[in-house]
Protein backbone atom coordinates (compact mmCIF):
# COMPACT_ATOMS: atom_id res chain seq x y z
CA UNK A 1 0.00 0.00 0.00
CA UNK A 2 2.83 2.37 0.81
CA UNK A 3 4.29 1.87 -2.64
CA UNK A 4 0.94 2.66 -4.33
CA UNK A 5 0.44 5.67 -2.11
CA UNK A 6 3.92 6.87 -2.98
CA UNK A 7 3.06 6.75 -6.72
CA UNK A 8 0.11 9.17 -6.23
CA UNK A 9 1.97 11.40 -3.84
CA UNK A 10 2.09 14.71 -5.84
CA UNK A 11 3.39 18.03 -4.77
CA UNK A 12 1.08 21.09 -4.64
CA UNK A 13 2.36 22.40 -8.01
CA UNK A 14 1.84 19.03 -9.67
CA UNK A 15 -1.70 18.81 -8.27
CA UNK A 16 -2.53 22.26 -9.69
CA UNK A 17 -1.08 21.32 -13.11
CA UNK A 18 -3.13 18.11 -13.30
CA UNK A 19 -6.28 19.98 -12.28
CA UNK A 20 -5.68 22.63 -14.95
CA UNK A 21 -5.11 19.96 -17.62
CA UNK A 22 -8.39 18.22 -16.70
CA UNK A 23 -10.24 21.53 -16.96
CA UNK A 24 -8.79 22.22 -20.41
CA UNK A 25 -9.78 18.74 -21.62
CA UNK A 26 -13.29 19.18 -20.27
CA UNK A 27 -13.74 22.59 -21.88
CA UNK A 28 -12.40 21.32 -25.20
CA UNK A 29 -14.88 18.44 -25.18
CA UNK A 30 -17.79 20.77 -24.42
CA UNK A 31 -16.71 23.17 -27.17
CA UNK A 32 -16.57 20.38 -29.76
CA UNK A 33 -20.09 19.24 -28.84
CA UNK A 34 -21.72 22.69 -29.12
CA UNK A 35 -19.57 24.21 -31.88
CA UNK A 36 -21.92 23.07 -34.72
CA UNK A 37 -24.80 24.99 -33.09
CA UNK A 38 -22.76 28.07 -32.30
CA UNK A 39 -20.72 28.15 -35.53
CA UNK A 40 -22.65 26.37 -38.35
CA UNK A 41 -20.39 24.89 -41.03
CA UNK A 42 -20.49 26.61 -44.41
CA UNK A 43 -20.45 23.92 -47.10
CA UNK A 44 -18.87 24.83 -50.40
CA UNK A 45 -21.22 24.85 -53.38
CA UNK A 46 -20.07 22.24 -55.86
CA UNK A 47 -22.75 22.68 -58.49
CA UNK A 48 -20.19 24.07 -60.87
CA UNK A 49 -17.89 21.15 -60.24
CA UNK A 50 -20.72 18.69 -60.89
CA UNK A 51 -21.49 20.45 -64.17
CA UNK A 52 -17.84 20.24 -65.16
CA UNK A 53 -17.74 16.54 -64.40
CA UNK A 54 -20.88 15.92 -66.45
CA UNK A 55 -19.43 17.95 -69.34
CA UNK A 56 -16.19 15.96 -69.20
CA UNK A 57 -18.07 12.64 -69.24
CA UNK A 58 -20.17 13.85 -72.17
CA UNK A 59 -17.02 14.91 -74.05
CA UNK A 60 -15.43 11.49 -73.60
CA UNK A 61 -18.60 9.69 -74.70
CA UNK A 62 -19.01 11.98 -77.70
CA UNK A 63 -15.38 11.56 -78.71
CA UNK A 64 -15.67 7.77 -78.57
CA UNK A 65 -18.83 7.95 -80.69
CA UNK A 66 -17.19 10.16 -83.30
CA UNK A 67 -14.16 7.90 -83.51
CA UNK A 68 -16.30 4.83 -83.90
CA UNK A 69 -18.25 6.50 -86.72
CA UNK A 70 -15.32 7.92 -88.64
CA UNK A 71 -12.73 5.19 -88.33
CA UNK A 72 -12.39 1.72 -86.93
CA UNK A 73 -8.95 0.65 -85.84
CA UNK A 74 -8.27 -2.99 -86.51
CA UNK A 75 -5.87 -4.16 -83.85
CA UNK A 76 -5.18 -7.31 -85.85
CA UNK A 77 -3.84 -5.22 -88.69
CA UNK A 78 -2.51 -1.95 -87.17
CA UNK A 79 -0.37 -0.95 -90.18
CA UNK A 80 -3.31 -0.88 -92.58
CA UNK A 81 -5.67 0.66 -90.01
CA UNK A 82 -3.32 3.57 -89.25
CA UNK A 83 -2.89 4.29 -92.97
CA UNK A 84 -6.64 4.07 -93.57
CA UNK A 85 -7.28 6.59 -90.80
CA UNK A 86 -4.77 9.04 -92.31
CA UNK A 87 -5.81 8.82 -95.97
CA UNK A 88 -8.90 10.48 -97.45
CA UNK A 89 -9.25 8.68 -100.81
CA UNK A 90 -11.26 10.05 -103.73
CA UNK A 91 -10.96 9.49 -107.51
CA UNK A 92 -7.78 11.12 -108.82
CA UNK A 93 -5.38 11.20 -111.77
CA UNK A 94 -1.82 11.11 -110.36
CA UNK A 95 -0.39 12.97 -113.37
CA UNK A 96 0.37 16.66 -112.80
CA UNK A 97 -1.76 16.81 -109.67
CA UNK A 98 -1.09 19.94 -107.52
CA UNK A 99 0.35 19.61 -104.03
CA UNK A 100 -2.88 20.85 -102.39
CA UNK A 101 -4.85 17.98 -103.92
CA UNK A 102 -2.25 15.44 -102.80
CA UNK A 103 -2.54 16.84 -99.27
CA UNK A 104 -6.32 16.50 -99.39
CA UNK A 105 -5.77 12.88 -100.36
CA UNK A 106 -3.71 12.44 -97.18
CA UNK A 107 -0.14 12.22 -98.50
CA UNK A 108 2.78 13.71 -96.59
CA UNK A 109 4.92 16.55 -97.96
CA UNK A 110 7.95 14.31 -98.53
CA UNK A 111 5.81 11.99 -100.64
CA UNK A 112 4.46 14.89 -102.68
CA UNK A 113 7.98 16.20 -103.30
CA UNK A 114 9.11 12.76 -104.53
CA UNK A 115 6.19 12.57 -106.97
CA UNK A 116 6.81 16.08 -108.33
CA UNK A 117 10.54 15.38 -108.68
CA UNK A 118 9.68 12.26 -110.66
CA UNK A 119 7.45 14.30 -112.99
CA UNK A 120 10.02 17.10 -113.39
CA UNK A 121 12.50 14.52 -114.63
CA UNK A 122 10.06 13.46 -117.34
CA UNK A 123 8.27 10.73 -115.45
CA UNK A 124 4.62 9.98 -116.13
CA UNK A 125 2.10 7.52 -114.73
CA UNK A 126 0.84 5.40 -117.61
CA UNK A 127 -0.75 2.81 -115.35
CA UNK A 128 -1.59 2.11 -111.74
CA UNK A 129 1.51 -0.06 -111.52
CA UNK A 130 3.66 2.98 -112.31
CA UNK A 131 2.22 4.75 -109.28
CA UNK A 132 2.84 1.64 -107.14
CA UNK A 133 6.54 1.80 -108.07
CA UNK A 134 7.01 5.13 -106.25
CA UNK A 135 9.32 4.25 -103.36
CA UNK A 136 7.57 6.72 -101.05
CA UNK A 137 4.20 4.98 -101.48
CA UNK A 138 3.89 1.98 -99.18
CA UNK A 139 2.06 -1.22 -100.07
CA UNK A 140 -0.64 -0.38 -97.51
CA UNK A 141 -1.16 3.08 -98.99
CA UNK A 142 -1.28 1.74 -102.54
CA UNK A 143 -3.84 -0.93 -101.59
CA UNK A 144 -6.17 1.76 -100.26
CA UNK A 145 -5.62 4.27 -103.09
CA UNK A 146 -5.53 1.80 -106.00
CA UNK A 147 -9.34 1.62 -106.55
CA UNK A 148 -9.49 5.43 -106.82
CA UNK A 149 -6.74 5.90 -109.42
CA UNK A 150 -8.15 7.17 -112.71
CA UNK A 151 -5.63 7.35 -115.59
CA UNK A 152 -7.11 8.24 -119.01
CA UNK A 153 -6.05 6.16 -122.02
CA UNK A 154 -2.75 7.69 -123.06
CA UNK A 155 -1.37 7.49 -126.59
CA UNK A 156 2.02 8.49 -127.88
CA UNK A 157 2.47 10.92 -130.76
CA UNK A 158 2.81 7.93 -133.10
CA UNK A 159 -0.70 6.78 -132.23
CA UNK A 160 0.41 3.62 -130.39
CA UNK A 161 -1.17 3.20 -126.97
CA UNK A 162 1.15 2.83 -124.00
CA UNK A 163 1.35 -0.69 -122.58
CA UNK A 164 0.38 -1.36 -118.99
CA UNK A 165 3.37 -3.32 -117.59
CA UNK A 166 1.18 -5.14 -115.03
CA UNK A 167 -0.89 -6.88 -117.68
CA UNK A 168 0.01 -9.51 -120.25
CA UNK A 169 -1.82 -7.83 -123.12
CA UNK A 170 -1.79 -8.10 -126.87
CA UNK A 171 -2.64 -4.81 -128.58
CA UNK A 172 -3.67 -4.83 -132.21
CA UNK A 173 -4.69 -2.21 -134.73
CA UNK A 174 -7.24 -2.58 -137.52
CA UNK A 175 -6.93 -1.52 -141.17
CA UNK A 176 -8.38 1.93 -140.46
CA UNK A 177 -5.59 2.59 -137.93
CA UNK A 178 -8.10 2.69 -135.05
CA UNK A 179 -6.70 1.34 -131.82
CA UNK A 180 -8.10 -1.89 -130.40
CA UNK A 181 -7.54 -2.26 -126.66
CA UNK A 182 -8.74 -5.84 -126.40
CA UNK A 183 -6.41 -7.61 -123.98
CA UNK A 184 -5.58 -11.29 -123.75
CA UNK A 185 -4.98 -12.65 -120.26
CA UNK A 186 -3.81 -16.03 -119.08
CA UNK A 187 -5.86 -18.02 -116.56
CA UNK A 188 -4.19 -18.31 -113.15
CA UNK A 189 -4.57 -21.23 -110.74
CA UNK A 190 -5.12 -19.78 -107.26
CA UNK A 191 -3.54 -22.78 -105.52
CA UNK A 192 -0.23 -22.78 -107.39
CA UNK A 193 0.33 -19.16 -108.45
CA UNK A 194 3.04 -17.07 -106.85
CA UNK A 195 2.73 -13.33 -106.22
CA UNK A 196 4.06 -12.41 -109.68
CA UNK A 197 1.47 -14.58 -111.41
CA UNK A 198 -1.32 -13.25 -109.22
CA UNK A 199 -0.36 -9.68 -110.11
CA UNK A 200 -1.02 -10.49 -113.76
CA UNK A 201 -4.73 -10.72 -112.92
CA UNK A 202 -6.51 -7.42 -113.69
CA UNK A 203 -7.19 -5.60 -110.44
CA UNK A 204 -4.69 -7.58 -108.35
CA UNK A 205 -1.66 -5.58 -107.29
CA UNK A 206 1.12 -6.33 -104.83
CA UNK A 207 -1.07 -5.82 -101.78
CA UNK A 208 -3.92 -8.07 -102.87
CA UNK A 209 -1.47 -10.72 -104.08
CA UNK A 210 0.13 -10.73 -100.63
CA UNK A 211 -3.27 -11.04 -98.95
CA UNK A 212 -4.40 -13.89 -101.20
CA UNK A 213 -1.20 -15.87 -100.55
CA UNK A 214 -1.48 -15.30 -96.81
CA UNK A 215 -5.09 -16.49 -96.71
CA UNK A 216 -4.30 -19.46 -98.98
CA UNK A 217 -1.65 -20.60 -96.52
CA UNK A 218 -4.05 -20.30 -93.57
CA UNK A 219 -6.76 -22.25 -95.40
CA UNK A 220 -4.52 -24.90 -96.87
CA UNK A 221 -5.60 -23.90 -100.36
CA UNK A 222 -8.78 -22.71 -102.05
CA UNK A 223 -11.71 -25.05 -102.69
CA UNK A 224 -14.04 -22.57 -104.39
CA UNK A 225 -13.56 -19.14 -106.01
CA UNK A 226 -16.05 -17.52 -103.60
CA UNK A 227 -13.48 -17.95 -100.83
CA UNK A 228 -11.73 -14.95 -102.35
CA UNK A 229 -14.50 -12.85 -100.77
CA UNK A 230 -13.07 -13.89 -97.39
CA UNK A 231 -9.74 -12.24 -98.22
CA UNK A 232 -9.37 -8.89 -96.49
CA UNK A 233 -10.14 -6.04 -98.90
CA UNK A 234 -11.79 -8.07 -101.68
CA UNK A 235 -15.42 -7.04 -102.08
CA UNK A 236 -18.04 -8.17 -104.58
CA UNK A 237 -16.90 -5.64 -107.21
CA UNK A 238 -13.29 -6.79 -107.01
CA UNK A 239 -14.44 -10.43 -107.07
CA UNK A 240 -16.45 -9.89 -110.27
CA UNK A 241 -13.41 -8.20 -111.80
CA UNK A 242 -10.99 -11.07 -111.18
CA UNK A 243 -13.22 -14.16 -111.44
CA UNK A 244 -12.88 -14.52 -115.27
CA UNK A 245 -9.11 -14.92 -114.94
CA UNK A 246 -8.81 -17.57 -112.23
CA UNK A 247 -9.22 -21.32 -111.86
CA UNK A 248 -8.78 -23.66 -108.91
CA UNK A 249 -7.12 -27.05 -108.68
CA UNK A 250 -8.84 -28.33 -105.54
CA UNK A 251 -6.62 -31.43 -105.53
CA UNK A 252 -3.75 -29.19 -104.44
CA UNK A 253 -5.21 -28.32 -101.02
CA UNK A 254 -3.37 -29.21 -97.83
CA UNK A 255 -5.71 -30.98 -95.43
CA UNK A 256 -6.00 -30.35 -91.70
CA UNK A 257 -4.63 -33.29 -89.72
CA UNK A 258 -7.22 -33.14 -86.95
CA UNK A 259 -5.61 -35.74 -84.69
CA UNK A 260 -1.99 -34.64 -84.94
CA UNK A 261 -1.78 -30.84 -85.14
CA UNK A 262 -1.12 -28.87 -81.97
CA UNK A 263 -3.54 -26.33 -80.49
CA UNK A 264 -1.75 -23.35 -82.01
CA UNK A 265 -1.63 -24.93 -85.46
CA UNK A 266 -5.33 -25.81 -85.46
CA UNK A 267 -6.22 -22.31 -84.29
CA UNK A 268 -4.60 -20.79 -87.37
CA UNK A 269 -7.32 -22.18 -89.64
CA UNK A 270 -9.86 -19.42 -90.50
CA UNK A 271 -12.88 -21.71 -90.01
CA UNK A 272 -12.04 -22.78 -86.46
CA UNK A 273 -12.58 -20.66 -83.35
CA UNK A 274 -10.72 -20.75 -80.04
CA UNK A 275 -13.43 -22.57 -78.09
CA UNK A 276 -13.84 -25.17 -80.85
CA UNK A 277 -10.12 -25.92 -80.93
CA UNK A 278 -10.12 -26.12 -77.15
CA UNK A 279 -12.95 -28.71 -77.21
CA UNK A 280 -11.19 -30.64 -79.96
CA UNK A 281 -7.84 -30.89 -78.19
CA UNK A 282 -9.51 -31.68 -74.86
CA UNK A 283 -11.43 -34.59 -76.39
CA UNK A 284 -8.27 -35.89 -78.04
CA UNK A 285 -6.43 -35.92 -74.73
CA UNK A 286 -9.28 -37.62 -72.82
CA UNK A 287 -10.81 -40.00 -75.35
CA UNK A 288 -8.42 -40.43 -78.26
CA UNK A 289 -8.61 -39.79 -82.00
CA UNK A 290 -11.60 -38.34 -83.84
CA UNK A 291 -12.47 -40.70 -86.67
CA UNK A 292 -15.43 -39.25 -88.58
CA UNK A 293 -17.36 -36.14 -89.52
CA UNK A 294 -20.19 -37.19 -87.20
CA UNK A 295 -17.87 -37.47 -84.20
CA UNK A 296 -16.16 -34.22 -85.12
CA UNK A 297 -19.50 -32.40 -85.08
CA UNK A 298 -20.41 -33.96 -81.74
CA UNK A 299 -17.17 -32.76 -80.20
CA UNK A 300 -17.06 -29.32 -81.84
CA UNK A 301 -20.07 -27.01 -81.78
CA UNK A 302 -20.22 -25.76 -85.37
CA UNK A 303 -23.07 -24.65 -87.64
CA UNK A 304 -23.91 -26.32 -90.94
CA UNK A 305 -22.59 -23.54 -93.16
CA UNK A 306 -19.15 -23.35 -91.58
CA UNK A 307 -18.84 -27.14 -91.38
CA UNK A 308 -19.70 -27.40 -95.07
CA UNK A 309 -16.76 -25.10 -95.85
CA UNK A 310 -14.43 -26.84 -93.38
CA UNK A 311 -15.26 -30.47 -94.20
CA UNK A 312 -13.07 -30.79 -97.38
CA UNK A 313 -10.02 -29.85 -95.28
CA UNK A 314 -10.52 -32.44 -92.52
CA UNK A 315 -8.17 -35.41 -92.39
CA UNK A 316 -8.79 -37.96 -89.57
CA UNK A 317 -5.85 -40.25 -90.37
Amino acid sequence: MNRIKHIFDFSKKEQYAILLLLVIILLSSIFMLVSDQIFPTKHLAIDGLADSVRFFEHSITNTKHIRSETSSFDITDPDVSSVRMRLNPFPFNPNKMPAETWRELGLEDYQIRAIHNYEQKGGKFYSKADFAKMYTISEEEYAILEPYIRIPSLESHSGIPQKDPTLSTALTTNKTDSISKEAIFSIVDLNSADSTELMEIPGIGKWFAHRILKYRTALGGFIHPTQLLEVYGIDSDKYEQVIPYIEIDSNAIQQLKVNHLEFRELLQHPYLKYEQVKELVSYRERRGFITSDELFRQVVSIDDEIFGKLQPYLDYR
